[in-house]
């Protein structure tokens, strides 16, 4: 296991999985990707990074799977919680610096959550894919990012939906 410290969440303590996914090249870019763009030059300590807000996600999704549990009695299996926990960690692997600007604003590129040329072309990446065909969920986990399959709907929503993990880290921490 190993520790980060995080000034939204506080300590946040990641599995030797999970962090087999972290160690990547390929995960490690989200490190130079700014959550809010340019935000920085007008707010300066505005200067979140995808990475951050990766684990913020996984830490949320595992607060969300222990309030299921605690306070709702719902049993997930291991699996299951496993997939959820590599979903929150890779939901943004496929994005792109001033991702939200070029999709959302401009529509210069289709978002990076729909386009699925892009969240194969990053599932890919050697390394990536290595870790994940190491940890036995690479069929799994891609059919989860590029939404294909039949998966129960709450292995997608904890993480995804309007109110799941990504967002509730992000309401928080930008």
């Amino acid at each position: 296991m190993k520790l980060f410290r995080d000034p939204v969440h506080g300590d946040i303590i990641l599995t030797k999985e999970e962090l087999s996914l972290v160690d990547t090249l390929t995960f490690q870019r989200l490190r130079g990707i700014q959550q809010l763009g340019t935000t920085y030059v007008v707010y300066p300590s505005a200067r979140h990074t995808r990475f951050e807000h990766s684990l913020g996600t996984l830490y949320v999704a595992k607060k969300i799977l222990a309030s299921m549990e605690f306070f709702y009695g719902l049993k997930l299996s291991q699996e299951e919680k496993r997939l959820i926990c590599f979903y929150a960690l890779l939901h943004d692997l496929s994005h792109i610096p001033f991702g939200h600007t070029l999709e959302d604003e401009r529509r210069i590129f289709p978002r990076h959550d729909e386009d699925k040329e892009r969240i194969q072309y990053f599932l890919e990446k050697k390394d990536i894919q290595r870790a994940l065909k190491a940890l036995g969920v690479y069929r799994e986990l891609s059919s989860l990012l590029l939404e294909e399959g039949s998966f129960p709907p709450y292995l997608h929503e904890i993480v995804s939906a309007t109110i799941g993990a990504d967002m509730m880290d992000y309401l928080k921490r930008d």
